[in-house]
């Protein structure tokens, strides 16, 4: 392979890294005082600032190291008024085999399909684990609010028995939503302008990348055509 081939194949790889999506995460706490029986589920609010994004894995708080099951739950609006409607929610992916980490310990499911949310726009959550139990926080008034640049989550209710219409409440999820794209995942331009494609967030780092690519390309000819 020659030093040209070399260095374009090295700045093609720069490119696409640049252009990849950056993953953001927000965590409410791992600090449980409750919990709920085995096949229980939490709900809390989503609300999306002003750039679309994915919700790529979740970490949540079980309190067994046996394997178990999360069923992820979404709606548009808020969860309260929904907690004994079973109708209003949609099932978007249930992570199976999945190793309990145990108490106040960080469970990984990884979606096998990315949660879109809108930009704007007000999402519900809920969360089932099957075969194990929800470990949740009590609601004080001063911890039912976790904020970044992004989102803002809202707690949030919990039951035993899924969509019984009998929450406790306030609760808080215990947990962390990882996700792609929002402002400061490379959805950065906002407020709708010009500047590359504002649905994806990489039209800027795409343009650098591209700059970059053939700055090294054309320094890779010059010293190619120098040498021959």
């Amino acid at each position: 392979m020659t030093r040209f081939t070399s260095l374009a194949l090295l700045a093609l790889s720069f490119a696409l890294t640049a252009g990849a999506a950056q993953a953001q995460s927000i965590t409410t706490t791992f600090t449980s005082d409750n919990g709920g029986g085995v096949g229980g589920i939490v709900y809390f609010d989503v609300l999306v600032d002003d750039n679309e994004l994915e919700i790529t894995e979740i970490d949540f708080n079980t309190d067994t190291t046996n394997t178990v099951d999360l069923e992820v739950y979404f709606k548009t609006d808020t969860y309260v008024g929904s907690e004994g409607n079973a109708s209003a929610w949609t099932l978007h992916e249930t992570v199976t085999g999945l190793t309990g980490a145990g108490t106040d310990n960080a469970t990984n499911a990884v979606l096998g399909t990315p949660l879109t949310l809108s930009a704007s726009t007000q999402y519900a959550m809920a969360l089932v684990i099957e075969g194990g139990g929800h470990e949740y926080t009590e609601g004080t008034g001063s911890n039912e609010e976790y904020s970044n640049g992004d989102l803002l989550l809202e707690m949030g209710a919990a039951e035993n028995v899924p969509f019984d219409g009998s929450p406790f409440e306030p609760r808080v999820w215990n947990g962390t939503l990882h996700y792609t794209g929002g402002e400061s995942g490379g959805g950065g331009g906002g407020g709708g302008g010009d500047d590359g494609d504002c649905s994806t967030g990489t039209g800027n780092s795409n343009w650098l990348a591209l700059l970059g690519l053939l700055s090294v390309v054309a320094i890779a000819a010059r010293v190619r055509g120098a040498k021959s």
